[in-house]
């Protein structure tokens, strides 16, 4: 399915109509009666003396958020994130200081998520990292206070990128 009608296609699924009305177009035969999000609409031809007469009905649907990320990964070859997905050691790179370090995600409880431990040469804006989770497929990374230290988005299923929240720095984890 091409990408830009699989959008197009998801975009007509999650838009709303919320009113209540009716439209005549004149000398078209065409009606189109809406209300509460949904749409009926009737065109009506004649030519010949022949007349022909189509009904269409549509209505607005509610979309789970958390099922998006199904259909996107359908449409587009991404497996939905988890946490055993994400268990493991990574490389953390800051692009602006230009430094490495190891980052070791667990899946072993902490501090209300799960306990994440950072290798030395990381600079301060991620040396109090404690703990991890995935919060809306994106991997957050959090301090012992449960402040959130960084928040990546992932580019693919080796690499999340995201900026710290303290500075604003652009940091990248890879496998």
């Amino acid at each position: 399915m091409n990408k830009l009608i699989a959008s197009v296609a998801i975009a007509s699924l999650l838009a709303a109509c919320n009113t209540t009305g009716t439209t005549n177009t004149s000398g078209s035969g065409k009606k189109t009666v809406w209300q509460n999000g949904q749409s009926n609409t009737t065109v009506e031809y004649t030519n010949n003396g022949k007349t022909t007469t189509t009904t269409s009905s549509s209505a607005n649907i509610t979309v789970d958020e958390n099922a998006l990320g199904g259909l996107f990964g359908a449409l587009f070859g991404i497996e939905p994130v988890k946490r055993q997905d994400i268990v493991g050691n990574w490389r953390f790179y800051q692009v602006s200081s230009n430094q490495t370090c190891n980052l070791e995600l667990s899946d072993t409880p902490s501090f209300g998520h799960y306990k994440a431990k950072i290798g030395f040469g990381c600079g301060t804006a991620v040396f109090h990292t404690k703990a991890w989770d995935l919060v809306k497929d994106d991997v957050v990374v959090f301090d012992a206070f449960g402040k959130i230290i960084v928040r990546l988005k992932r580019v693919n299923n080796n690499r999340w990128d995201g900026t710290t929240i303290i500075n604003g720095a652009v940091v990248t984890l890879t496998k």
